[in-house]
């Protein structure tokens, strides 16, 4: 996952060779859209939002294989269904413990990433000892 959340998605495009046009007249207003972020949100959420603009056929196993993909060439494990509670900073090595829910069971786990399909804003997340940046005008 680092390769692609520790760029933005304008520095992602740009290393390969994506066309400027593209850029700027579908991928950045496509981010707006779909997550009110521009190119400087990290390579991961662009590249999922491009599955929007995928037809609903042209993916015949589903175009959610497209982002499981991702996930899967990550090594990333994937947690659906789960209700996420809380999510605080480890002090000591800079990861993750995020305490959630499934089906009526609670689960602590700690982990270096974390990738929110969810608009947490909305959410009644807590986020511990975490400090949010303010969305840029």
């Amino acid at each position: 996952m680092n390769r692609y959340t520790e760029v933005s998605a304008r520095e992602y495009y740009e290393e390969h060779h994506v066309a400027r046009d593209t850029r700027d007249n579908i991928a950045e207003p496509l981010m707006r859209v779909i997550y009110d972020q521009d190119l400087s949100a990290h390579a991961f959420s662009s590249l999922v939002a491009f599955t929007s603009i995928v037809g609903s056929g042209s993916v015949s196993n589903g175009n959610s294989r497209l982002v499981e993909a991702l996930f899967d060439h990550s090594k990333a494990r994937v947690y659906l269904n789960t209700t996420l509670t809380r999510v605080s900073r480890k002090q000591n090595d800079g990861g993750f413990v995020i305490e959630s829910t499934r089906d009526g069971v609670s689960e602590i786990r700690q982990t270096d990433r974390i990738v929110l399909a969810t608009p947490f804003e909305y959410s009644s997340i807590d986020f511990g000892n975490i400090t949010m940046k303010e969305p840029e005008p």
